[in-house]
């Protein structure tokens, strides 16, 4: 199995995890009328950058620097070959 590319994976969890705790202050204070528009943009930069983590682990940096614009849309993607608890194995 390839090795995880921590430096590119600590970059986007740390992105993720800057997003979520803006989203969780800005909850916690005040948020916009639309409060779904609001949640929903918020969360989904915290996927942007989880689902990417997941789709470039093995990727070099040269890899995803070259691949990036390409492969933009399919990396922000929920994986579908991540199991979440509960879930049976997925087929090989």
């Amino acid at each position: 199995m390839p090795r995880l590319n921590r430096h590119v994976l600590g970059f986007h969890l740390r992105e993720a995890e800057q997003a979520l705790a803006e989203l969780t202050v800005a909850l916690q204070r005040s948020i916009p009328d639309d409060e779904d528009s609001f949640f929903e943009v918020g969360l989904a930069h915290v996927y942007h950058h989880l689902n990417f983590a997941w789709h470039i682990r093995h990727l070099t940096d040269a890899e995803s620097d070259r691949e990036q614009h390409r492969q933009f849309s399919a990396w922000r993607q929920f994986p579908t070959d991540l199991r979440l608890p509960g879930e049976p194995p997925h087929p090989k």
